[in-house]
């Protein structure tokens, strides 16, 4: 049985390069979008840089299947889609997870996510990850949380996209009105009372604050 699944791309643009503006750089992602939204099993995606370091982009892709995603890298439009885009890049490593709603409902919704990857993950991990956010949903904490959804990763990785050391992962996007609005939070008495729950059962975390837009 096929189930959907959220390509995770994280690419380290080159210096200097500038894709939000009306530049050569900026045309060719558009046009790698363009490629990407043609294909068969594509069904929406989202792309932003990280306020803490503009420099890392990441592009969230929704396909119908991992095997669609597949059949697009076999197909001939994929060779001529990595050359278009390879003048932009001065790393990239791509990832796939299978989140628990539809990633759409709560992008669109908020204006920055708080995107975080848990590595070394383990079933205790995954348990602590659900407790943790039904008391925060429970809650109703407000001060700009919209909403969460999480996922495992299918494949097993490793910080930064390293081949040395790589296992089971969970990928988690939270909704914030603002990075200031999630850095309140933790500031809070119900965060400083759960946060232990996410220290059981994993070896690292990484998190960064983007504002995605619809492609």
């Amino acid at each position: 049985m096929s189930f959907p699944v959220t390509e995770c791309a994280t690419i380290i643009l080159k210096p200097g390069v500038d894709i939000e503006s009306n530049t050569p750089e900026a045309d060719l992602w558009k046009q790698t979008l363009s490629t990407v939204s043609q294909q068969p099993g594509y069904l929406r995606a989202f792309w932003g840089c990280q306020l803490e370091d503009p420099s890392v982009l990441h592009l969230l892709i929704d396909w119908e299947s991992l095997d669609a995603h597949n059949a697009f890298n076999a197909s001939p439009a994929h060779d001529p889609f990595v050359k278009n885009i390879m003048p932009l890049l001065a790393g990239l490593h791509i990832h796939h997870f299978r989140p628990s709603t539809s990633p759409s409902a709560l992008i669109t919704a908020s204006p920055i996510i708080e995107f975080a990857t848990f590595y070394d993950t383990t079933d205790v991990f995954k348990s602590n990850l659900k407790k943790f956010f039904s008391t925060i949903d429970e809650a109703h904490v407000g001060g700009g949380y919209e909403g969460n959804l999480y996922g495992e990763v299918v494949e097993e990785i490793a910080k930064g996209g390293a081949k040395e050391g790589q296992g089971k992962a969970m990928r988690l996007l939270v909704g914030w009105q603002s990075r200031e609005d999630h850095l309140k939070f933790r500031e809070t008495e119900l965060f400083r009372e759960n946060i232990g729950l996410l220290r059981e059962g994993m070896s690292g975390m990484e998190v960064a604050h983007i504002p995605l837009k619809a492609v």
